[in-house]
């Protein structure tokens, strides 16, 4: 099984964004009384400039169970898409339902979590600065998962359980991030039984007949997608389009 060719096309002629792996300072303590809290992102861009950050929400102490949730808002390829895309760098807390609940019943109530906010018109995946839609557009997608990530596992350096999961552009961004963050802690701190799992909620795997090869190559030399997939994946492999 090989990722969409959204996430598997050659680099375009496109200014690639540095996206280099390096240490992190963790995230501040829990707020009093927990809850959710905002972090500023420092070096992190949406795509007019903006810095962004991230909403952290620690679990008890001595949990080692991480979640990572990418929002989801559209994507910007065009002049019509652009206006619709997500660019709030800072939205609203994610509340305390569903997935985000503290409630026992929940399978993650007892997890530290990251959410991340969607201002980058690139589905998480960007690496390129471009003129889309008629403005000069910053695609940093995957550099600002990358800061995160490095920050997460200063944070939580002994993690026993990793989640990574989104929607919509966040479903796509976690099917091909999700190596980004998993061999963050491999790599970093030679956590070899970590055990990771990937829940992606709406951005499935599609081919030539789903997504029109044309649209796939707009969004390549749009974003410069393929910055973002791991080292080595046979999805990069050059075709014939």
């Amino acid at each position: 099984m090989v990722l969409p060719r959204v996430t598997a096309l050659l680099l375009g002629s496109v200014s690639v964004v540095s996206a280099a792996a390096t240490p992190g300072d963790p995230f501040p303590p829990a707020v009093a009384g927990g809850g959710w809290q905002w972090v500023p992102m420092p070096g992190s861009k949406c795509m007019d400039g903006q810095g962004t950050g991230v909403y952290i929400r620690r679990g008890h102490s001595d949990s080692t169970k991480l979640a990572v949730y990418l929002n989801g808002g559209g994507a910007c390829f065009d002049t019509a898409t652009c206006m619709m895309a997500a660019t709030n760098p800072q939205p609203g807390k994610p509340g305390d339902s569903g997935i985000f609940s503290t409630d026992e019943m929940n399978p993650l109530h007892d997890f530290n979590w990251i959410n991340v906010p969607y201002c980058t018109g690139d589905v998480h995946l960007g690496a390129a600065e471009n003129q889309v839609g008629g403005a000069h557009r910053y695609f940093h997608g995957h550099a600002n998962l990358q800061l995160i990530a490095a920050r997460a596992v200063a944070s939580w350096p002994k993690l026993e359980t990793l989640l990574v999961t989104g929607e919509s552009a966040g479903g796509f961004g976690a099917l091909a991030s999700y190596a980004v963050f998993r061999e963050r802690w491999t790599a970093a701190t030679g956590n070899s039984d970590l055990r990771a799992l990937l829940l992606d909620d709406s951005g499935p795997i599609m081919d030539d007949a789903a997504i029109p090869v044309c649209l796939q190559q707009i969004w390549r030399e749009s974003w410069n997608i393929n910055a973002s997939l791991a080292a080595g994946c046979p999805s990069s492999a050059a075709r014939e389009t």
